[in-house]
């Protein structure tokens, strides 16, 4: 027959010893839990009876984890649900002593009195370690006001696997408490201490979510103390055995078993899980939840087999079926990372190309509107030289090309030819009254004029050749001298 603890008793076991505990005190009759083998109930209050109940529902994690072969379907959920019906602070502890409630009972344990106060609490406990909520915490009134309607949406969380209960949309503390679970998970995995006043701030954290006082609770921290002790003790002897091959082995195992699940993900974890990005992070939660997967179904598989655990067969298997809903829904999470890191990358590289393009385009500006002296050999060699330089980078544009180069001093030749040939008209007006000499004075002071304006050799050669064709006078008048005696 199973030992008898007090409350404070079974706090104290180590877990492996709370899950030899729990699995003493099944009834295989109608699939309860009998806990009248835990007294002191008088002597209880409701703070311990909460810490109780989430200690009871972890040794029934590793007891499944640890032992395949117990044929007790232990329910974490249910635990909470029949340590709930115990009555504290005086209120029906004659009775209480002797109750075993059956795993049928529903009373909403895991949620907080004011559900609509503290779910947000847990959805933001969960986001900022990590998780990723069912859904957005704006939707919690929508959810809670139509349960059915979003039948689909809350199954792989509901408190029970074979039912959907009213307050079955505060899925937001089962997220969590699961989430923490794994979080200690892959602490024992890697060996890795968790320190007393980690463990402690998160204990304390919980029930301060639930809007427990603790100042009024004087045992709180001795309590979690021996319970720290208990379960990270067995770590630093592994520790001192210098097993460095643990966490690879782990790590082997982890691939292994999503290969057995054809499940095909390539990734690396990291012996410091908070260097792991939320793609990996989410993959080995994938391999938490498929452990907990095989464990059932290979339970499940064993009470096939056996006809007189018919009805346990049946409601394993229920809990196997709701289990691959949760690992289903995981792997749809583990697809949304993917596409969202995806994104974000795409993103990150079109933020870091555009500046890069706009230096290159601004630099190209800067440089073309630099003023920058023009090769000598591309100046006229006169003396307005740095005149014309100017008058070429009026555009604004050092890099002028030839063309334009070209074109510009065309057009100021073009200028000064114009003015000779009105000096040249000028001068064959004052034909008939000037003499030869003055005539040939005043034609070379024309064309020196003609010079003078337009700066050019080349426009000297055709108004020498005018000056030498010009025909003599005598009298006033034009001589005409045949070309054969000229």
């Amino acid at each position: 027959m199973p030992e008898q603890l007090s409350v404070s008793q079974v706090l104290a076991l180590a877990p492996d010893e709370l899950a030899r505990f729990v699995k003493q005190n099944l009834i295989d009759e109608d699939d309860s839990l009998c806990i009248e083998n835990i007294t002191g109930w008088e002597d209880m209050s409701k703070d311990e009876g909460s810490l109780l109940a989430r200690k009871l529902r972890t040794a029934a994690d590793q007891a499944l984890a640890a032992d395949s072969s117990v044929v007790g379907p232990v329910d974490p959920a249910d635990l909470a649900a029949r340590l709930a019906q115990i009555p504290s602070d005086g209120e029906g502890r004659a009775r209480s002593t002797t109750h075993c409630p059956s795993r049928r009972s529903r009373s909403p344990t895991k949620s907080p009195p004011d559900p609509y106060m503290y779910q947000p609490r847990f959805y933001e406990a969960l986001v900022s370690d990590g998780g990723r909520p069912l859904y957005p915490l704006g939707l919690l009134h929508q959810v809670s006001a139509n349960v059915k309607a979003y039948r689909d949406l809350l199954r792989p969380w509901t408190e029970y696997p074979d039912s959907l209960g009213p307050d079955d949309w505060g899925v937001f503390y089962r997220q969590w408490d699961r989430w923490r679970s794994f979080r200690r998970w892959q602490h024992h995995r890697r060996r890795m201490m968790l320190s007393f006043s980690d463990f402690l701030d998160q204990d304390r954290r919980e029930f301060t979510m639930f809007g427990t006082d603790l100042e009024t609770w004087d045992s709180f921290d001795e309590i979690t103390r021996k319970q720290w002790e208990r379960e990270f003790g067995y770590i630093l002897e592994a520790q001192r055995d210098g097993d460095q091959g643990f966490f690879s082995r782990y790590a082997e195992a982890a691939r292994s078993l999503l290969a057995d699940h054809e499940i095909d993900l390539p990734f690396q974890l990291h012996l410091d899980p908070k260097q792991q990005d939320q793609r990996t992070t989410f993959i080995e939660y994938l391999v938490f939840e498929f452990s907990h997967l095989t464990t059932i179904a290979r339970r499940a598989n064993k009470l096939q087999q056996r006809p007189e655990y018919t009805r346990r067969y049946l409601f394993t298997k229920s809990k196997a079926d709701h289990q691959r809903l949760k690992v289903d829904w995981i792997l749809s999470e583990i697809g949304k990372i993917e596409v969202e890191q995806k994104t974000a990358a795409a993103a990150a590289a079109a933020n870091s190309e555009s500046p890069v393009g706009a230096r290159h385009k601004k630099r190209k500006t800067t440089d073309d509107d630099g003023d920058v002296e023009p090769p000598a050999e591309k100046r006229r060699r006169t003396d307005e030289t740095e005149t014309e330089t100017e008058v070429a980078g009026d555009g604004g544009n050092s890099h002028a090309t030839p063309r334009r180069i070209l074109e510009v001093g065309g057009q100021s030749d073009g200028s000064n030819g114009a003015r000779s040939r009105r000096e040249q008209e000028e001068i064959g007006k004052q034909n008939d009254s000037a003499a030869p000499g003055s005539l040939q004075q005043s034609g070379l002071r024309a064309v020196a004029a003609s010079a003078d304006v337009s700066h050019s050799r080349t426009r000297l050669e055709p108004d020498r050749k005018r000056f030498d064709t010009l025909r003599p006078r005598a009298g006033g008048k034009a001589v005409v001298v045949p070309a054969s005696e000229t």
